[in-house]
């Protein structure tokens, strides 16, 4: 039995047997009617006494059994003498146990049949799958298109000159064309009125210079969240 086992067995028997008897003996002197939870095996002055007494009376028997364990030759008992022990080390026997670990561990790895894959490999499989449970990664059309005009309608140049205008607005009609921008920003942008601030009595926009401000105020912002969003998720730079 090796060092550690040896205070496993102490713990789980002797000890366990020991601080029984002290927790007992907190029970045996408190009131009848006093609901007691959680008691502790060494912090009244009697217990403390107690460990003493308990460990003298523990120390005749275990030196018998210490002797007459002892008197046997190695053969029976497995208990090195002192001079092989100062000669090979106390940890032997651990140092005999991890060898035995890693020399178990190589032989079921020597046992497995799992081919080594290359990373060539493993990028070949990835490029020739085809995605089929996932109904999230399936990018059809209209998902791809979707995805698209999103990178699109980040652009300040967007709203600016490239989007469309509806029949009946001239692009030389700027106030039109500023109503119509400002109302279709206002029902793309989410939580614009939270990100881009405006005093409570301003005045509606009425100039593509105010516009083109407002919306590259919003769009600037917002790819900023976005960037310390995925630097606080995955460490990105």
């Amino acid at each position: 039995m090796d060092e550690v086992d040896a205070q496993r067995n102490y713990n789980t028997s002797t000890e366990y047997n020991f601080r029984r008897k002290r927790r007992q003996q907190v029970i045996d002197e408190s009131q009848p009617n006093k609901r007691l939870k959680s008691i502790d095996h060494n912090k009244t002055k009697t217990q403390l006494a107690m460990i003493g007494q308990q460990l003298d009376e523990y120390l005749g028997p275990w030196l018998q059994r210490a002797s007459s364990l002892l008197s046997k030759p190695k053969v029976e008992t497995g208990i090195p003498a002192i001079s092989e022990i100062n000669r090979e080390g106390r940890k032997k026997q651990d140092k005999a146990n991890l060898e035995e670990e890693v020399r178990a561990e190589k032989a079921k790895s020597s046992r497995m049949t799992r081919a080594k894959v290359t990373v060539e490999q493993v990028m070949k499989d990835a490029s020739e799958s085809k995605l089929s449970n996932d109904r999230v990664l399936r990018l059809n059309d209209a998902r791809l298109d979707a995805r698209l005009k999103i990178v699109q309608y980040t652009v300040v140049k967007f709203w600016k000159s490239e989007l469309k205008l509806p029949d009946g607005i001239e692009k030389s009609n700027t106030k039109e064309v500023v109503k119509y921008t400002m109302r279709t920003a206002w029902q793309s942008f989410p939580y614009w009125h939270r990100i881009v601030h405006r005093k409570k009595d301003a005045t509606p926009v009425m100039t593509k210079k105010l516009m083109d401000n407002l919306i590259g105020k919003y769009l600037s912002r917002i790819k900023a969240t976005s960037k310390l969003i995925l630097q606080f998720l995955y460490g990105l730079p």
